[in-house]
This record gives C-alpha cells, sequence and structure tokens, in this order.
C-alpha cells in the first residue's frame, strides 16, 4: 500500500489544482447566487481575448451573465431573465432542459445533436426574432460553439440531471443524480504506516478496533481497491501518481460506479455508473477522455473550456 500511496502524494503535488477547484466549487455553490473569482474571471477573459465574436458559450444557466458581461460573447442562457415570450428563437425552459441533457447524458451523439441545433437558425427562426426584437438583437448562426465544465456544478449536479431527464417531452416528472463527496481520513497500522483510507467507522469491537468500514480504500495485488462495507468492491478506483491519472478495476465488482480519489485523499467521490459516463464528468474529472467532439482549450483547474467540434463523428459511452 505504501508505495503506490507515497507515488500518489507526490503525485498530488503536480494535480493540486484539482482538489483546490473541488473546494472553490463547493464554496460558490453554497452562496445565494454565483459571485466571480479569479478563476471565473480568468476563463471569461480568455474567452473574450481568444474566441470569435460571434461564438456561443454553453453551460448552466448561472453564469451566463458573466459570459454575456465580462467574456462579451452570446450565452446559450443567462440565468431565468429571458421569458418564454422574449427568448428566441427557442424558450429559455427549452434551453435549460436541453443543455441539461447535454451535460448529464451518457452519449455524445446526442449531446452533439442538441447542441448543433443551436448553431444554425433557419429564416423562419430569424423572422421569429425579428419580429420580437426589430434589429436590435441581430440573427445570425454562431460561427463555433464553446461549452464549459467547472467545478460548482458537481454540488449543483441535480438540478442539470433533473432538468435533462426532461427531454425529448421537455415536461413531465424528473429524476435526479448527484456525486456523493466523502471525507477520508488515512487508516494507520500499529507502527503509525498509511495502510489505507476511509470515510467512517461503523462497528467498533471491544478493543476498540474498526470492524466495519463504511468506505475503505487499501491496495491489493499492487491496485488500489474500495471496498463497502466490508462485502461489497467498487468496480473503479481512479487516483493520482506521478504519472497521471490512474484507474485500477475490480473484476470482482459487486458495486458498479467509480471511486474518484482527490490528489490529496483528504476526499473522494463516489459515482453511480450513469454519473461516471455522463459529459460533464468526462469533461471535469477527465479532461474529455474519450469524447470526440470536445476539444479542451483551456483550464486552470477550476474551470474548463472546450471547443465543440460538430464535423466528427462521436464517441460510443465507455466504462
Amino acid at each position: 500500500m505504501n508505495s503506490i500511496i507515497l507515488r500518489s502524494t507526490a503525485g498530488a503535488v503536480i494535480i493540486l489544482s484539482v482538489l483546490s477547484a473541488i473546494s472553490g466549487g463547493s464554496s460558490l455553490s453554497s452562496q445565494l447566487g454565483p459571485s466571480v473569482n479569479s478563476n471565473w474571471y480568468n476563463a471569461m477573459i480568455w474567452i473574450k481575448n481568444n474566441t470569435p465574436q460571434d461564438s456561443i458559450v454553453t453551460y448552466w444557466w448561472d453564469q451566463g451573465h458573466w459570459i454575456t458581461g465580462i467574456a462579451e460573447r452570446g450565452a446559450y442562457a443567462d440565468g431565468a431573465h429571458c421569458p418564454p415570450t422574449s427568448c428566441k428563437p427557442y424558450p429559455l425552459n427549452t434551453r435549460i432542459v436541453d443543455v441539461g441533457r447535454a451535460l448529464t447524458t451518457n452519449d455524445e451523439k446526442l449531446a452533439i445533436s442538441i447542441l448543433s441545433k443551436y448553431m444554425n437558425f433557419t429564416d423562419a427562426q430569424c423572422e421569429l426574432n425579428r419580429k420580437a426584437f426589430g434589429n436590435i438583437v441581430p440573427c445570425k448562426s454562431p460561427s463555433e460553439m464553446y461549452f464549459l465544465a467547472a467545478s460548482d456544478l458537481i454540488s449543483k449536479y441535480p438540478w442539470p440531471s433533473y432538468f435533462g431527464s426532461l427531454w425529448p417531452t421537455y415536461s413531465g416528472q424528473g429524476t435526479q443524480q448527484q456525486f456523493f463527496q466523502i471525507g477520508l481520513q488515512p487508516l494507520k497500522d500499529q507502527g503509525g504506516n498509511v495502510v489505507g483510507y476511509y470515510d467512517q467507522c461503523l462497528r467498533f469491537d471491544a478493543s476498540n478496533n474498526c470492524q466495519t468500514f463504511n468506505f475503505l480504500v487499501i491496495e491489493q495485488d499492487g491496485k488500489l481497491t474500495t471496498i463497502y462495507q466490508n462485502r461489497n468492491f467498487v468496480r473503479n478506483t481512479v487516483y493520482f501518481t506521478n504519472s497521471g491519472q490512474q484507474t485500477d478495476t475490480n473484476e470482482n465488482a459487486t458495486l458498479e460506479g467509480t471511486f474518484w480519489l482527490d490528489p490529496s485523499y483528504a476526499s473522494a467521490f463516489y459515482m453511480t455508473p450513469d454519473v461516471q459516463n455522463s459529459i460533464f464528468t468526462k469533461l471535469y474529472f477527465y479532461d474529455g477522455k474519450g469524447l470526440n467532439n470536445f476539444r479542451q482549450v483551456y483550464s486552470n483547474g477550476e474551470v474548463k473550456i472546450y471547443k465543440v467540434d460538430f464535423s466528427k463523428g462521436s464517441s460510443d459511452k465507455i466504462g
């Protein structure tokens, strides 16, 4: 265990921005409304200086005003300040359901199909726009689309998943998914050596030794394995070493999903199978690995920006 943990801890120095981004996202999402921090501001300035003026930037609606006000680009949605009678050619509810589905679906081809309709406006749609706004708001198809993935959406994930589940009817009773964030502490042997990580002890014996852990990460046969309540092996354990991000898979798993450890080993995320394969997860936690249509062009750890390429074929679900 010690060899992997020591290598991973050293690797954490290289990828420490991931940890700070997660903690920053938690504090950001706990506020009544989002406020601009340096990472978000720098990301908006990058967009302003490096993208065409007629491009569109897509993300969840909360940061829409930053996109229009700081980045000076068209926003896919702008924080619910566009009523159904004034939002052309698609009303806000349609936009929110669409972006929720694009963020949380496991199907890249579907995500690209949804996003592509915002790239090509028809004459009829432009006529609706003209009747609503005259010449004040020009109707022009964007030249490029940029798609964001940021840490604040980890805690907000139930909402894009809820609205996204309403697609394609745009109505009905939605369902929610979420990331389960878990605090960890080191498990040490009698010599003080770290032999694992766990989140809490569920049962002690008469000598006050833990008998049942909730989540326990240990090394087995040179790999990290996550065990849930002493009897269920989690399918995937993801962690960092000096070589970068590693994934160890347990072929005898009884609990599907992924246990994703941040570089400090102070916390982790358990992801259900649907969440682990979502477009957002692949963009934020895996830097777009396995996706064909999203190319990362900027990252500061907290905010990652992708250029959407509508010309390439989409990948199948992985994992």
